[in-house]
């Protein structure tokens, strides 16, 4: 029976390449409705923006974020792989489609609807021992994953949120799918082989996905925009002129992060607020658009416990520690 189901898919692979098949995800899914989303001020006035880390599973961490933090009105988003890894992916969704959530793709999200969509057809699960979770999910819950955009972007606020990085130069059309949720590093366009480029771009990089092999591309990146992202927890709290991220590694014992932005008015400027910090979160100020743009706050929740290693052996490995509280 699986080499019957395997010569279905090939079939249907190779008719679809015949036939002009509809451009698909990184992972093989259908594109969602919107890949860059967009929200004016007239959708975003008077409410403050809440653009939290990766999630990864983590429920309970992002309920008790959520119940610190979050007022009626705000507007919550998450830079994406709201799910694997943690112990609770369906709460997750089920928590982000209840509290009208926000989010972009992330890697893990794609990689997960993949699964679920493969399950669904009665085909083997890929990867079970990190996509089994998906057996049983409903078909609400996947489709908040099949709508998830590649980036949205906040002109009121001069933000892009994206779930790992933009290549410098590049028009964000003309950038890979791919490298929108697994780049780290930009690498010089001369290095052959090291990096992906993009149509159109700045020739002078290339983007990689593998940290360490070349420069953070946050380091790189210049604006105009500034970009709020996450996907590289290895690097824990990123603080760069033109980008902030935001994965500080809550699956991996550390915390899940949130950059909030000011309520504006309907001329675009900040509404002042001098509420002071929940109680339970740590944070300071930072300003965007390399001191330029608004002044924003970064929150911090320290995780409940450690759910996945590989973050604390890829320190051990570095021998560098990870400080449990902290941003």
């Amino acid at each position: 029976m699986p080499v019957v189901i395997g010569m279905v898919v090939l079939v249907r692979s190779l008719l679809g390449r015949a036939f002009g098949r509809k451009p698909r995800t990184p992972y093989g899914n259908r594109l969602p409705p919107r890949i860059h989303d967009r929200l004016s001020l007239s959708q975003t006035v008077g409410r403050r923006v809440v653009v939290i880390g990766d999630v990864h599973g983590c429920a309970s961490e992002l309920d008790r974020l959520l119940a610190a933090l979050a007022r009626p009105d705000d507007l919550l988003v998450v830079v994406g792989d709201l799910v694997n890894k943690g112990p609770a992916s369906p709460q997750v969704l089920r928590l982000v489609q209840e509290r009208g959530v926000r989010s972009v793709r992330g890697n893990h999200d794609d990689q997960a609807l993949a699964a679920w969509r493969a399950w669904d057809a009665g085909l083997p699960i890929p990867k079970p021992a990190k996509h089994g979770w998906v057996q049983g999910l409903h078909a609400d819950l996947a489709c908040e994953l099949e709508a998830l955009p590649f980036t949205l972007d906040l002109p009121a606020y001069g933000v892009t949120i994206v779930h790992a990085g933009l290549l410098p130069g590049a028009d964000l059309r003309d950038q890979p799918l791919s490298d929108l949720f697994t780049m780290r590093d930009v690498v010089p366009a001369s290095t052959k082989g090291a990096g992906s480029p993009a149509p159109g771009g700045n020739p002078a990089w290339e983007a990689n996905a593998v940290g360490g092999t070349g420069q953070p591309w946050a380091k790189v990146w210049a604006g105009p925009h500034h970009v709020l992202f996450g996907h590289d927890a290895a690097r824990r709290l990123q603080l760069e002129p033109y980008a902030t991220g935001l994965d500080t590694g809550c699956v991996y014992g550390g915390q899940l992060t949130a950059c909030v932005l000011p309520a504006l008015d309907h001329a675009g400027k900040p509404v002042e607020d001098s509420s002071p910090l929940p109680e339970g979160l740590t944070g300071q100020s930072i300003r965007l658009q390399g001191g330029k743009g608004i002044e924003a706050q970064v929150v911090s929740l320290p995780s409940a416990k450690t759910y996945s290693d590989k973050f604390l052996k890829l320190e051990q490995a570095a021998q560098v520690p990870m400080v449990h509280g902290e941003l």
